[in-house]
């Protein structure tokens, strides 16, 4: 088979011959546990800041600003650096092996923050977990798109997105509800303790259950192994089909290497370590890296707009706004665990159509609905003294909900879906990880700089920024992310060359 034919539906991996609900069920089982992994992500995001207003309640002394916004930073500190790790061991390790050692960072992470309240622990501990976060959202969605069927392929990465968000209202619902008579020592004891059981499922369902990656055996030179994976993950499909799934994965990467080599497929090569013998350096695999130029500009311009667009600057308005639009005090507290609900409603909407619409018209309307609701925050904000009495109070509460939905219509999930499919296998653990830390590098960038620029600038103008980085993320998309619906990975890979 040529490396530009595409797959049939009897020959695919994802489609096969093994198409009905029952027979996919172990797919549906394990994708859980990677989901999980992102469960465990969203739930820090939501439980850090009251987790840390309650042991501050505990120190001997009360902690200053900027130990507050390093303990609140500690996991994405310790996300980026996994990230830089993950860029260099997740090939070898393969996806399996990663999610399983980002497990154990978050139960390690967590058991260790039981030893506090001092402060030194409790930031390594959170540093410790940050660095689970790393190589969780590293290998999750890499796994997930390796052995997910091409029909619900996107759903089921958009759908790890919902177990972000999952995460962060638990994270939210849990500290509101802890708020209410339970003493401040033990409420962060119990909002960071609550992460250890998942993180043990994760690690015991993909270490005693799930399979690794067939894709990534095929890369690894073990087409044996990988068609045994197969065969677990599709007990239903015919052995005709899997060996047909299985050849083809193999003639993709000999034709990868071909390519890298400049002859034709079957020659020698020093560009991949998937063939015995095969003596890969740093410069080939930087050279294979770079070689997906199509797939890299629109992955990693995706990762960068997703972040610059705002959404850090525009959720930590969310308290401030609510008090400036009339609410209590208390009452504006609640602000978090509402727009978490509505992030998760947006979320759970969007999942069934991104195999359904495809990734780019979500990508395109949630940008559209994003620009609409910062013009709106931008002239709202933009009122003498940040007045927001009578109807615009109403109008930039409406346009806080409205940019989160836009936000978990496209950018949100979409982003997460589109990195997980636009690489080549030769050079897609690598890849996704210099998405991954441009995201978290871009993410603490834009939440360090967001009082600076807002004192500079103020927030109008700031909000007026990122309406007009929603115009550029626009004309991005149209430009440079291609559509992925119904496409197996060996197709994309064809389509990008």
């Amino acid at each position: 088979m040529s490396k530009t034919e595409p797959l049939t539906e009897s020959t695919s991996l994802v489609t096969g011959e093994d198409t009905s609900v029952s027979s996919r069920m172990r797919v549906y089982l394990i994708f859980l546990a990677p989901a999980f992994a992102g469960f465990q992500y969203g739930y820090d995001i939501g439980s850090v800041s009251g987790s840390i207003a309650s042991l501050d309640n505990t120190l001997g002394e009360t902690m200053t600003a900027f130990q507050t916004s390093a303990l609140t930073s500690a996991s994405i500190i310790g996300a980026t650096v996994a990230s830089i790790i993950a860029f260099y061991v997740g090939e070898p390790l393969g996806r399996r092996r990663e999610i399983i050692l980002g497990s154990f960072f978050y139960f390690l992470g967590s058991v260790l923050t039981e030893a506090g309240p001092t402060y030194g622990v409790v930031f390594v501990s959170r540093f410790i977990y940050g660095i689970g976060i790393g190589f969780s959202m590293h290998a999750a969605p890499l796994y997930i798109a390796e052995i997910a069927p091409v029909d619900v392929r996107g759903t089921l990465i958009a759908l790890k997105e919902a177990f972000i968000i999952v995460g962060m209202v638990t994270g939210f619902g849990l500290l509101a509800g802890l708020e209410q008579g339970v003493k401040a020592d033990i409420q962060w004891r119990i909002s960071w303790a609550l992460p250890i059981p998942f993180a043990l499922g994760v690690m015991c369902t993909m270490l005693f259950i799930a399979p690794p990656s067939p894709r990534w055996l095929v890369l690894q030179g073990k087409p044996t192994e990988a068609l045994a994976a197969l065969k677990w993950l599709l007990p239903q499909a015919s052995e005709e089909t899997l060996e047909a799934d299985i050849a083809e994965m193999v003639s993709s990467v000999s034709h990868m290497k071909a390519d890298m080599a400049g002859g034709e497929a079957g020659d020698a090569c020093s560009c991949c370590a998937c063939v015995p013998g095969c003596d890969s350096d740093e410069r080939t695999r930087w050279a294979r890296l770079f070689s997906a130029k199509k797939a890299l500009i629109a992955g990693i311009g995706l990762v960068a707009l997703q972040q610059l667009t705002g959404q850090p600057t525009v959720l930590y308005y969310v308290q401030s706004t609510f008090e400036a639009a009339g609410f209590s005090t208390a009452a504006a507290k609640n602000a978090d665990l509402i727009v978490g609900a509505t992030k998760l409603i947006a979320t759970l909407l969007s999942v069934p159509l991104v195999d359904r619409l495809g990734r780019r018209p979500l990508l395109l309307a949630g940008t559209s609905v994003m620009f609409v609701a910062l013009i709106i925050l931008t002239i709202g904000f933009g009122l003498e003294g940040g007045n927001l009495e009578g109807g615009w109070s109403t109008a930039v509460i409406f346009a806080l909900m409205l940019y989160v939905s836009g936000y978990q219509l496209g950018f949100g999930p979409i982003t997460w879906v589109l990195i997980s499919e636009l690489f080549p296998l030769h050079s897609r653990a690598r890849a996704l990880g210099v998405a991954v830390i441009c995201n978290f590098a871009l993410n603490l960038l834009v939440t360090l700089t967001n009082g600076p620029l807002v004192d500079a600038l103020g927030q109008a103008a700031l909000f007026g920024i990122f309406a007009g980085m929603c115009v550029l993320s626009l004309v991005f998309v149209g430009v440079y992310v291609p559509e992925t619906k119904g496409k197996t990975l060996e197709e994309i890979d064809a389509m990008l060359k």
